[in-house]
């Protein structure tokens, strides 16, 4: 891999300067040109005033995949693109150990996975369904790979090719938030992506709050998401919509067991179901105000 520039997005909402400067800094030692996307004012602020470098689009432009599409359009001269979460925990240590053994190796996929989540199964209907209501939440086995059913992984910490980002087209767009990546992992399935998963790198996923803190504007974005994504994968919007309504309709029983506050949960779930029945799109939290 000598030579050959990597770099990584690592977005941010909430962060603070210590959490991310501590990514940064493990990122960066092993030379990856590391880029910290301030998707919120207060982001901004905090890594301004921690003197660490990043970008921002001064707005809140979603995901780490689609804030990779914001990133790579600025930076043309690439070989491989990082997107990590920013509720990582990495062991500097272990961590560059693990990335020069990888980097040293001939067979380096098209997608590596160095933060090893479980697999799960590509969504169709009823998976959409079963998640977006919670009910996966109490079936635990419904999310676990089954047999004929392709899958993937969270994309928690990935390291792609770039000539697999270019050959996918980045990320959908019209997928704003959630099931974007699920659709990056289903057009790399189909192209016959290789993809590896590295173990013992030293990476955690601390699974921050930042969704369920901002519920009531994100549950409507969601939710518009699955049904873009069941739209493109299986046509018939009505039936998408309905299957998607009637979720949040059963999610309303759930509510008060998820970690959002169930005032918020339910104004969330009011939205995404006004959202879905008018048709007019809903929007991120503002860049300003939140943080």
């Amino acid at each position: 891999m000598k030579n050959e520039k990597v770099i990584a997005v690592i977005p941010s909402i909430d962060g603070t300067a210590d959490e991310l400067g501590a990514l940064h800094s493990a990122l960066a030692s092993v030379g990856i040109d590391v880029h910290l996307v301030a998707n919120s004012a207060v982001v901004a602020d905090r890594l301004a005033s921690a003197g660490l470098p990043f970008d921002s689009a001064h707005q809140n432009i979603g995901s780490v995949t689609t804030s990779a599409n914001f990133v790579t359009g600025m930076n043309r001269d690439w070989e491989w693109l990082v997107l990590a979460n920013d509720d990582l925990v990495i062991d500097p240590v272990m961590f560059a150990d693990s990335w020069h053994t990888w980097c040293a190796r001939a067979d380096r996929a098209g997608i590596t996975y160095f933060c090893h989540e479980p697999p799960r199964p590509i969504p169709g209907r009823a998976g959409t369904f079963m998640s977006m209501s919670l009910l996966a939440r109490g079936f635990k086995g419904f999310g676990r790979p089954r047999p004929g059913v392709p899958s993937y992984q969270a994309y928690t910490m990935a390291v792609i090719r770039r000539g697999v980002w270019d050959g996918l087209g980045g990320v959908d767009t019209t997928i704003p938030f959630t099931y974007e990546d699920t659709d990056f992992a289903r057009r790399a399935i189909d192209a016959g992506v290789t993809t590896q998963s590295i173990e013992n790198t030293g990476v955690t996923h601390g699974h921050s709050v930042t969704t369920s803190s901002h519920v009531r504007v994100v549950l409507p974005v969601s939710a518009w998401s699955a049904v873009k994504y069941l739209d493109k994968w299986y046509g018939g919007h009505r039936w998408n919509v309905a299957t998607v309504v009637l979720a949040l309709y059963v999610r309303t029983v759930f509510a008060v067991f998820a970690r959002a506050d169930l005032r918020d949960h339910l104004a969330g779930i009011r939205g995404a179901i006004r959202a879905l029945r008018t048709g007019h799109q809903p929007s991120l939290p503002p860049y300003e105000g939140t943080g």
